[in-house]
């Protein structure tokens, strides 16, 4: 009872002014949703309660009769300040309410006649300047609001408490900076923005609080950004974003909020960068992608969201870069990777997704780096590696991804540089270490 009793009070006080009236977000607003602790707070019983928010500090202090909100009501900061305070009879805001910032300024003040906005309100800054001001009857008048450098800012209709018609607001230099039409204090129609430079910024349309229909955007010298569909407050719709010298930058297109057919990138020069397909959000089909020469950059398949078949990638020169297959979003088969000299680089075999078999490995010039073999996704079996001179580096064996058995490592030059013996990963038994010039160094048992 009590979340949603603070945030109806919350939402209360925030219609004064809309979106313009900035929320501090008050301690009430979150930690006393779940409090931790509470005193005769059953939504039953009478006489005065608190509430504590998840980290023991206090959060609201409220009074019940009844059954019903009836009495005090005081609501504090996470920093002890007070940040909300008023009287509630049979459930109902009657009388005086106040509202402070965090730094203990009061921030909103105005009188409630059985839950009904009535006389005067007024804003406040931070820093104790008067912002706005408003004299209600029965829930109707004329907010009028003003930046904290005395520049008039906006003025619009109160009817029954909420927000209504068409709002102007002014930038702080005295700039038109938007214009708005409200309905029970939710946008409705067209909102429309313009940079200081007097060019238009964006026109974006609402239906009862939600966007609905095309929304366009512009670069600050007027020229076409973007165009957006909604339907509902959903994505929907045709999508498309341009360039700032006006060439187009891509297009994509939603259903119901979720993405939808053919998604494309282009480079500046024109040329396609990128093309994706979804169902519902659902990856499917082929998926491509292009270096600004129109050389062929990457080629993907999936199936309902999952990887499947061949993938490829390729440099900018045109060679393959690398190579992979898959069986329901798993690696299957030898993938394989190349240098831009189209050397290889990598070749693997994968089962199931898991590493199995050979996997061998190469330098840039063509010889050989090492020399690995995988079951069931882990290191098994001879293990091998040397330089790019074609000298040996290192030699031994795995047993499931741990060293196991003899392994003998060597310098650059041909000189060995340890022989160990291991036992699944530790070292155990003789060993032998070496300096690069022959000279052991080190020997045990």
């Amino acid at each position: 009872m009590l979340r949603h009793t603070v945030l109806a009070i919350l939402l209360a006080f925030g219609a004064i002014g809309c979106q313009d009236l900035e929320s501090t977000a008050p301690v009430e607003a979150e930690a006393s949703a779940a409090p931790v602790a509470v005193k005769k707070c059953d939504g039953k019983s009478d006489g005065p309660c608190t509430y504590f928010d998840k980290a023991g500090r206090r959060s609201v202090e409220l009074e019940y009769k009844a059954g019903k909100l009836d009495g005090s009501w005081k609501a504090y900061y996470e920093n002890g300040k007070a940040a909300s305070a008023g009287q509630r009879e049979n459930g109902k805001k009657q009388g005086k309410w106040i509202f402070w910032h965090p730094n203990g300024q009061k921030r909103l003040e105005g009188s409630f006649n059985n839950d009904m906005k009535d006389g005067p309100w007024i804003q406040w800054s931070r820093t104790g300047k008067e912002l706005g001001k408003v004299t209600l009857k029965n829930g109707n008048g004329t907010w009028t609001q003003w930046h904290d450098n005395g520049q008039f800012k906006l003025s619009h209709e109160l009817k029954d408490g909420e927000v209504s018609g068409a709002t102007t607001y002014w930038t702080h230099a005295g700039l038109r900076s938007h214009t708005a039409t409200y309905k029970d204090s939710k946008r409705n129609g067209e909102f429309v923005s313009w940079y200081e430079n007097g060019k238009q910024m964006s026109v974006h349309k609402f239906h009862a609080g939600l966007k609905d229909g095309i929304q366009r955007e512009n670069y600050k010298d007027g020229q076409k950004r973007s165009e957006s569909g909604y339907k509902a407050g959903k994505k929907n719709g045709n999508w498309t974003d341009w360039n700032p010298d006006g060439t187009k930058k891509s297009t994509r297109s939603y259903a119901a909020g979720k993405r939808e057919g053919a998604w494309i990138e282009l480079h500046p020069n024109g040329e396609k960068k990128s093309e994706a397909h979804y169902v519902a959000s659902v990856r499917t089909g082929t998926w491509k992608s292009w270096y600004a020469n129109n050389q062929l950059k990457s080629d993907e398949h999936y199936d309902n969201g999952k990887k499947v078949g061949a993938w490829v990638t390729h440099f900018e020169n045109g060679t393959l870069k690398t190579q992979e297959h898959y069986k329901n979003n798993r690696r299957e088969g030898v993938a394989m990777s190349a240098y831009p000299n189209g050397e290889k680089k990598s070749e693997q075999a994968f089962s199931g997704g898991r590493p199995d078999g050979t996997h061998s490995t190469f330098y840039e010039n063509g010889q050989a780096k090492a020399v690995d073999h995988y079951k069931a996704g882990a290191k098994n079996g001879v293990s091998k590696a040397w330089f790019d001179t074609a000298k040996p580096r290192s030699t031994g064996s795995f047993k499931d991804d741990k060293k196991h058995g003899e392994w003998t490592e060597y310098f650059a030059n041909g000189e060995k540089k340890s022989v160990a013996n291991f036992n699944m990963g530790v070292r155990e038994g003789a060993y032998a270490d070496w300096h690069a010039n022959g000279q052991q160094w080190a020997k045990g048992a």
